[in-house]
């Protein structure tokens, strides 16, 4: 946009980290100072704008090439398993999915509990269960609950040691359609990955996590381990962008957002009352632009200036 104007480059770059992230360019703010308001405020939001488009293109083939391409695999989903546990001396672990309990299949929690109440205590039943791209059938004797809760009220109760993923297929639908699916809880989810990967550990997705997913379609011939790299590495080149571009949006100075606030005080002022004197609408829209610079930037700060009192 800043050549399109025929306005001077100081300088040009590109932020690459393996792959590239965004670019920077640094117009001559002597000539960008003489510019007209419209054209300033074009080449203003040309630095947000082209990260918005990055994000989304590449958020698009995120979205719709890759995940497009997983499908979770039938069967409950293993969060976590206790230590020492039935499930943990036949390496039952996180990302596992189990299919079959004694014979009969499991499609969902409901019937994994319905299917546990009829087994008895110290019983050896096989279980078969997916991970890393194979299927495992082992046999596994059931305990009794009370010696891992303590609580007398679960003394009856078999018990195989593992908790369960229960938003599997919501969270691959989330990543393939957030504007689409539970708008807008969908969007907040793909935003806020990165905060959320802190709790429970995706990243979008990463081992192992990745275990309970099956790639189908085109991109299937990728080996399992590249695919997700690609995968996780889509997700950040688009969120850095996004979130770059949304903080470069800010109405606060010195970022984008700052001065193209401040261009369109000036038209408006203008356009509202011409005959008012330079210095006096530079006045104005210093103040107008420090005030809301200042609430901005308390709204940033707050949370962490709050937890000191």
């Amino acid at each position: 946009m800043t050549f399109a104007h025929g306005l001077k480059v100081k300088s040009l770059g590109i932020l690459y980290l393996i792959l590239p992230l965004g670019a920077f360019c640094e117009p001559d703010e002597e000539q960008l100072k003489k510019t007209e308001i419209k054209r300033r405020m074009h080449v203003y939001a040309a630095g947000p704008m082209s990260n918005f488009a990055v994000a989304i293109v590449i958020f698009m083939i995120f979205s719709l090439a890759f995940m497009g391409s997983v499908q979770a695999h039938e069967g409950v989903h293993v969060l976590y398993n206790i230590e020492d546990s039935p499930a943990d001396t036949i390496n039952i672990t996180a990302g596992s999915v189990i299919t079959e309990i004694n014979g009969s299949a499991v499609m969902n929690v409901t019937m994994f509990t319905s299917l546990l109440q009829n087994i008895s205590i110290n019983q050896t039943v096989p279980i078969t269960y997916y991970k890393d791209g194979s299927y495992f059938t082992k046999n596994v004797t059931l305990v009794s609950q009370y010696h891992f809760t303590n609580d007398k009220n679960d003394t009856n109760d078999s018990f195989l040691g593992v908790g369960f993923n229960l938003y599997v297929n919501g969270y691959l639908k989330a990543l393939q359609q957030p504007l689409r699916y539970a708008f807008p809880d969908g969007l907040i989810l793909v935003y806020s990955l990165p905060f959320f990967s802190y709790l429970i550990g995706y990243n979008p997705i990463v081992s192992p996590f990745t275990g309970g997913y099956v790639i189908q379609g085109p991109l299937s011939f990728l080996p399992t381990n590249l695919f997700w790299i690609i995968v996780n590495a889509l997700y950040w080149i688009f969120w850095i962008n996004l979130v770059v571009g949304l903080f470069n949006v800010l109405p606060m100075i010195p970022l984008d957002g700052g001065f193209l606030l401040s261009d369109a005080l000036r038209g408006v002022i203008k356009r509202v009352k011409g005959s008012i004197k330079e210095e006096k609408r530079e006045y104005i829209v210093r103040n107008i632009t420090l005030f809301i610079s200042l609430i901005i930037l308390f709204v940033v700060l707050f949370p962490w200036i709050i937890k000191y009192f």
